[in-house]
């Protein structure tokens, strides 16, 4: 669940940022076409949606601007948007232009405290059943994520077939009822399976993964004939002692190995880097995304010195860091907690430098440490920051951070009684470029001038473009 939450929040996040976009305020559509498609860069296979009140596409990423939209699909979505103003994780529905099956992920476009538009992200189901597949589950386990509605988004087993379809009765009942549990199933298909679910609070999805109740009988049959074939040769004697003893063994022995094993798929399909540490500082265990993420394998890093020493090669870094983790365990460990999540940047065997966000948990007198690679989402961070402050074709600063710089400077020269001046700068006989060479000379000819202010400001200058043209 929190690989499939992750997805719809970053999309959230990056929506959230593009709403600020000046553009919409002034109804710019080609420069918010623009900054959309800078947006979907980091978000391949995406598309994004502009539509007003009466869900009337405005701008639509999968067509050219100015070609004809029909409305969206999903009104009930946009009807929400404008009513609560609250992003919102749609169900499985038809895109009404590729009539493919997508989910939406919609926040609104606020001005003046209301709400003028619904901005969309959609993704078509195959994203959800990537990511399924990134865990690796055997071939007889059948793994299902259901939207809020109980509809299939995504599953690992014959998905042409079952996708848009409603869930099982029995798993659709039980994740009504609870987030999380347990429970014999019957698959769509018609396999028993014994089921774990999980559902999100953030979007009312489940993750449900069901392994076929033949699989688990066979491998308890395939253990139970060697460890009992092992005590008869060891004990042939005492075989009537060893048969009252042995089944607690043996019961023991499948209950360990199964749990063994069970931990083990868990790490190893798990998305995220996991690391195994004992008190003496010998670092037990890597998984393999460990492994792929960083590029040190289990004999690179034997203790978490060497880790210390290869992830944070500067010196002074490498003590800050060490020192913050150290007090982070003795905290936990005091306080029987988790150890909470902080942001580092590690150094890779490539030596790429990357941000990572490590957590960890004592169990026993181990620690559990896991490491959640958020570089790119701290790139597209940037980015977005990058695009609510400027404006996309010319490189200056946009109106709102402009009317932020003069505000500020206002203030300071109000104290001070320094002078501070505004220079509006206006092109004259635009409009007939634009009509005669059309709007890509119009715009090759803003950032032209926008290069000349730039070469000509000083470190205290400020050139913005404020209005249509350049200031």
């Amino acid at each position: 669940m929190l690989t499939v939450d992750r997805e719809l929040s970053t999309a959230e996040s990056a929506l959230r940022a593009l709403a600020t976009s000046p553009a919409f305020a002034t109804a710019d559509l080609a420069a918010i076409h623009r900054q959309i498609k800078t947006l979907l860069a980091s978000f391949p296979g995406a598309d994004i949606i502009v539509a007003d009140k009466a869900g009337q596409q405005l701008v639509n990423s999968f067509r050219a601007l100015g070609e004809p939209l029909p409305k969206r699909n999903n009104s009930d979505v946009v009807r929400l948007i404008f009513e609560d103003g609250k992003p919102i994780v749609s169900g499985l529905f038809p895109g009404a232009i590729t009539h493919r099956a997508l989910i939406g992920v919609d926040v609104p476009v606020m001005n003046d405290g209301r709400v003028v538009y619904d901005l969309s992200m959609t993704f078509p189901a195959e994203r959800f059943g990537a990511l399924l597949s990134q865990h690796h589950f055997p071939g007889e386990w059948v793994g299902v994520i259901i939207d809020q509605n109980g509809v299939i988004v995504a599953r690992t087993r014959n998905p042409e077939k079952f996708v848009g379809q409603p869930g099982g009765p029995i798993l659709r009942q039980n994740i009504a009822l609870a987030a999380e549990g347990m429970l014999e199933d019957v698959t769509l298909d018609g396999t028993l399976v014994e089921s774990a679910f999980s559902r999100s609070p953030m979007s009312g999805w489940s993750v449900a993964i069901g392994v076929p109740k033949a699989v688990l009988l066979e491998d308890l049959h395939r253990w139970l004939w060697w460890e009992l074939g092992g005590a008869i040769v060891s004990s042939l004697v005492g075989f009537i002692v060893a048969g009252l003893i042995g089944r607690r063994i043996v019961r023991s022995n499948l209950d360990l190995a199964e749990s063994e094993a069970r931990f083990k798929r868990l790490v190893e399909n798990c998305p995220l880097s996991i690391g195994l540490v004992g008190t003496d500082g010998r670092i037990v265990y890597v998984n393999q995304k460990f492994v792929e993420v960083f590029g040190y394998h289990p004999q690179d890093v034997p203790t978490v010195d060497h880790w210390y020493r290869l992830a944070y090669p500067d010196e002074a870094y490498r003590a800050e860091v060490v020192s913050a983790w150290m007090s982070y365990l003795d905290k936990a460990r005091a306080e029987r907690s988790e150890i909470e999540a902080q942001e580092y940047h590690v150094t890779c065997n490539n030596g790429e430098i990357k941000t990572v966000s490590i957590l960890g948990v004592w169990i026993g007198d181990q620690v559990l440490a896991i490491f959640d690679d958020i570089t790119e989402r701290k790139r597209l961070e940037q980015t977005l920051q990058d695009m609510a402050r400027t404006d996309p074709l010319t490189g200056l600063v946009n109106r709102r951070t402009a009317t932020e710089a003069f505000e500020a400077e206002f203030l300071r020269s109000k104290r001070y009684g320094t002078d501070a001046s505004l220079f509006m700068i206006d092109i004259d006989h635009f409009k007939p470029i634009n009509d005669t060479y059309g709007h890509i000379a119009g715009d090759q000819a803003l950032v032209a001038l926008a290069t000349v202010l730039k070469t000509m400001a000083r470190a205290t200058d400020l050139p913005t473009r404020f209005g249509g043209t350049c200031q």
